[in-house]
């Protein structure tokens, strides 16, 4: 294991992690590569941010590239985490590994995510209240049934079936997705968290996109099982989408929430936020 108390960059021809190994930042991690970049057997690399180039990237065998030190953390910082992924020629995540972080950037000819492989951003949005929640966040709700409205993105968010409750607003762009989902705006404390909405992937497969395992920028319920915050946003250019798996980015799980023109509801009636995926 190898800890840099803030930055580290590296530049070479090949970096290969292995072997339960890892490399931890407390700021930036850059890496440079020719050639290889590949993580397996249960290593990782783990920043805020990170940024890294190479002419392949590979992640296999429970490996985990992840901007983020602690995702609670995060979630209470205005910055959010990022992770920049640019190869010449491939990114492949395969065999259990994974790619974690608010703001997800994937840019190549071929991105594979093969079978038990995923890219996510799943409550890795705005979270908590004032300028941390978020452009579409909720509203303190004046029926007294909810705390706080829900959060808005694709749609706008659902009241608690009150027509007469602010509830959060649609924002970003319809057809561009370029920011994370929001929170219900409920200050997150030791003993209230109601959802941590998901953050932004944006992925350009200049050729081939192919999905057998998952994209995910879903919201998702907070310490006491509420998720009234907004699904995140997914935007991704190709020109050939292949595969049979996953790509979501769910608002809040509980119920009606707007997403363009169509509802959705659960059996709890609860209502859930918006979403934006292009």
């Amino acid at each position: 294991q190898m800890k840099v108390r803030r930055d580290f960059t590296y530049k070479g021809f090949n970096m290969r992690l292995a072997g339960q190994s890892s490399l931890l930042a407390n700021n930036w991690i850059k890496i440079n590569a020719s050639d290889v970049f590949h993580l397996k057997a249960k290593s990782s690399v783990t920043a805020p941010y990170l940024v890294i180039s190479a002419r392949t990237v590979t992640l296999s065998d429970e490996s985990v590239l992840e901007g983020s030190v602690d995702p609670t953390v995060i979630m209470r910082l205005v910055d959010l985490s990022s992770l920049n992924v640019t190869a010449v020629y491939s990114i492949t995540v395969d065999d259990n590994a994974a790619m974690y972080a608010s703001l997800l950037t994937l840019i190549a000819p071929h991105i594979s995510v093969l079978a038990s492989g995923a890219m996510l951003a799943s409550g890795l949005g705005y979270g908590g209240n004032d300028t941390l929640a978020g452009p579409g966040h909720g509203y303190n709700s004046t029926t007294g049934e909810c705390l706080y409205t829900c959060a808005g993105y694709g749609g706008n968010g659902g009241s608690c079936g009150h027509p007469e409750d602010r509830v959060g607003q649609a924002y970003g762009s319809l057809f561009r997705p370029d920011l994370p989902g929001s929170s219900d705006g409920h200050p997150v404390t030791e003993e209230k968290d109601t959802g941590r909405a998901g953050g932004l992937i944006t992925i350009h497969a200049g050729e081939t996109l192919l999905v057998e395992g998952y994209i995910m920028a879903d919201a998702l319920p907070g310490k006491d099982g509420e998720s009234r915050a907004s699904g995140g946003g997914i935007y991704i250019t190709t020109q050939k989408i292949l595969g049979f798996g996953f790509i979501t980015a769910l608002g809040g799980d509980h119920g009606l929430a707007e997403v363009g023109k169509k509802k959705r509801r659960s059996v709890d009636n609860i209502i859930g936020g918006g979403d934006n995926v292009r």
